[in-house]
């Protein structure tokens, strides 16, 4: 069964949730066609300490809701209208919006009317569209909890088409450093090792179902490996 939502509290910045269970389909075409905001930027945010939990004495055990939500921007919503977006054997829910920023994403896991929605492992796929900085990453890891499994999902442009990309790959692999239960796909250095995944523009996925797979494949490897065994604390960096 699927479900369509858009969240009324919300709906003036586009921000779009959906879930899909078994994720053997896509959703109806409303989710494409949500509208664009402009680019809210925090990279003049003062800097503070990302928020962490203890280093536990075993390693944590695989998170025992194995619901996914995927939290993205533009590349999602393209996945999603290719046909490639899923998490075959388990219960997607995305929160998406074209030019979504960590900190639309915390307000947005926060909101009451996504209460018991976010699954055990949650995908992060932010930072092609707009900076992400160490504060707004720090809200959205609250408004998740220190419980939460995370996949974080470099950014992967050619060259230097968004100057900002390096800095956020950066800050999710510092992010993975120091907090348990989270994984890093480094995209950057797929679409390095083969360009023909992006579009002529260098930024978004080429418009043909097999970049998208790539793309989704990446993570999703990340994500079994999550309920296979517990995620190492530092990054895995998917192409190396």
């Amino acid at each position: 069964m699927k479900k369509h939502h858009r969240l009324a509290s919300l709906a003036a910045l586009g921000l779009v949730a959906a879930t899909i269970a078994g994720c053997t389909t896509a959703p109806p075409s409303p989710l494409s066609s949500t509208t664009s905001y402009p680019i809210h930027s925090s990279t003049t945010d003062a800097p503070r300490p990302i928020a962490t939990t203890a280093a536990p004495a075993t390693p944590p055990a695989p998170p025992a809701d194995t619901r996914v939500s995927w939290i993205g921007d533009a590349l999602t919503l393209q996945s999603e209208r290719l046909g490639a977006l899923a998490a075959p054997g388990r219960e997607l829910t995305w929160f998406t919006s074209p030019e979504l920023d960590a900190r639309q994403a915390a307000r947005l896991i926060a909101d009451p009317a996504n209460r018991g929605r976010v699954g055990g492992t949650t995908v992060v796929a932010l930072g092609t569209f707009a900076p992400i900085s160490s504060v707004s990453i720090d809200e959205l890891l609250r408004a998740l909890g220190p419980e939460q499994s995370l996949v974080l999902v470099t950014p992967g442009v050619r060259s230097s088409a968004l100057p900002w990309t390096s800095a956020v790959s950066a800050l999710y692999r510092r992010v993975a450093e120091v907090r348990p239960r989270t994984q890093v796909v480094d995209w950057q250095v797929r679409v390095d090792r083969s360009p023909e995944l992006l579009a002529s523009n260098g930024v978004t996925l080429a418009e043909d179902l097999s970049a998208a797979n790539a793309w989704v494949g990446a993570v999703n490897q990340a994500i079994e490996s999550t309920y296979r065994v517990a995620p190492p604390v530092m990054p895995v960096q998917e192409g190396r």
